[in-house]
């Protein structure tokens, strides 16, 4: 449990309820000061060495930053997928997300592509196939924890990239 108060800061830690990654439980502390404290003013920003990868099969971004992230601050607006050939203007700024999941580590994001932006980005020759697009974030295209808004992140090289192989199926026909 963490106690703020405008001058103090403070931490009490229970031995039950705190484990390390080998399963140790945490010594019990009844009260300690803090002795230094940073607050976190710096937005999260794209881990630059695992990056992101998009599958157009299953219509999914994979996105790794540097910390947690609030999925519910998404701004679908601020991602943009680019041509690889730097001197293209050929790009598709995204409308929507059908949905984002964080990991269970926290580091990553899951964003599944609305409908229309997956159709758009199919029908971009470019953009779907070969090795994939690049990515740039705009500022705040998403939001950490403590509501600081993500860096502009500049051209993003992709890790994995699927392109689209699922048969068309027929919804209707008429006569």
């Amino acid at each position: 449990r963490i106690r703020v108060k405008v001058s103090c800061l403070g931490l009490r830690l229970q031995k039950i309820k705190v484990m390390d990654m080998a399963g140790n439980k945490v010594k019990a502390v009844t009260s300690s000061k803090v002795t230094t404290y940073v607050a976190d003013n710096k937005g999260p920003s794209v881990d630059l060495v695992k990056r992101f990868s998009l599958d157009l099969n299953t219509l999914e971004l994979v996105i790794f930053f540097d910390e947690t992230l609030d999925t519910d601050t998404v701004v679908a607006s601020n991602f943009i997928f680019l041509d690889k050939d730097s001197n293209s203007n050929t790009a598709l700024q995204l409308s929507q997300f059908a949905s984002a999941t964080r990991s269970s580590d926290f580091v990553s994001v899951t964003f599944k592509l609305g409908s229309a932006d997956a159709n758009e980005l199919k029908r971009i020759t470019v953009l779907s196939q070969n090795s994939g697009p690049d990515l740039s974030l705009n500022l705040g295209a998403i939001r950490d924890m403590l509501t600081n808004p993500s860096q502009a992140s500049g051209r993003i090289v992709g890790d994995s990239f699927t392109a689209d192989t699922t048969p068309l199926e027929l919804d209707s026909f008429f006569a």
